[in-house]
C-alpha cells in the first residue's frame, strides 16, 4: 500500500480495523467494509483514480474476495462564500426550494445562522443515487502557542455543497467486476444527469 500512497501514516490500528491517513487521503480498512477518501480538486483526474483502482486490486487479491455486497462512490463539490447569506442565496437560485418571505417560528429570515438542505433519493432493484444540496456555516478554532496567542483564533467557513452518492445494491461477483469500467459509468451518469436534477444552474 505504501508504494501506491507513499505519504500514508498509520493513524489508528486494531485487529479488525485500521485507518491510514495523509494530508490528502484517508483509507479505512476493516473486516466488513473499506473506504478511500481523497480531498482536493484532482480527485476525478487520472492520477488519484489509478491509485484507487490499484488499492482495490490489492484488497481483492490479499483478502481473496469472491463477492461484494455494496460498491459505491461519493463525490462532494464545495464552493466557499464570504458569509452564509451568500451561500443561501446561491442555493436558492437553483430554484429547488424556497424560503418564507417573512419571519417564521419566531426566527428572522435574515439570521446569519439560517441554512438550507435538500436531498433527492433515486433507487431501483440494482442501484441507488443520492443528491444532497446544502449550505453550511462551520466555525473552527485554531489553538496557537500560548506565549503569543492569549485566545484561540476563530475562523468561519461558509459554503454551498453538492453531494452525489451512487452505488450498487445486491451481491456483485468479483470475477465479473471491472472497477475501472464501473467508475467510468459512475462519472458518466453523474455528468449526464446532474443538470437534470439541479436545473442547469449549479455551475
Amino acid at each position: 500500500m505504501g508504494a501506491i500512497w507513499p505519504d500514508l501514516k498509520l493513524a489508528e490500528g486494531a485487529p479488525n480495523h485500521q485507518i491510514l491517513a495523509s494530508p490528502v487521503c484517508q483509507i479505512n480498512t476493516g473486516l466488513t467494509q473499506a473506504t478511500i477518501t481523497i480531498h482536493g480538486d484532482a480527485i476525478l483526474q487520472g492520477g488519484p483514480l489509478k491509485k484507487i483502482f490499484e488499492t482495490f486490486e490489492i484488497w481483492k487479491s490479499h483478502l481473496k474476495l469472491a463477492s461484494l455486497t455494496r460498491l459505491s462512490t461519493r463525490v462532494v463539490f464545495a464552493k466557499a462564500f464570504d458569509d452564509i447569506g451568500e451561500a443561501n442565496r446561491s442555493l436558492l437560485s437553483l430554484n429547488l426550494i424556497r424560503l418564507p418571505d417573512e419571519k417564521v417560528f419566531d426566527q428572522p429570515m435574515d439570521s446569519t445562522k439560517n441554512s438550507a438542505e435538500i436531498m433527492y433519493r433515486f433507487e431501483d432493484e440494482n442501484s441507488f443515487s443520492f443528491v444532497r444540496v446544502r449550505s453550511e456555516k462551520r466555525t473552527m478554532e485554531l489553538q496557537g502557542d500560548p506565549d503569543f496567542m492569549t485566545e484561540p483564533l476563530t475562523r468561519h467557513l461558509c459554503r454551498l455543497l453538492v453531494d452525489f452518492d451512487r452505488g450498487s445494491i445486491g451481491v456483485i461477483e468479483i470475477n465479473k467486476l471491472n472497477i475501472s469500467e464501473w467508475f467510468k459509468g459512475y462519472l458518466h451518469v453523474m455528468r449526464r444527469d446532474m443538470d437534470k436534477v439541479l436545473g442547469g444552474g449549479h455551475g
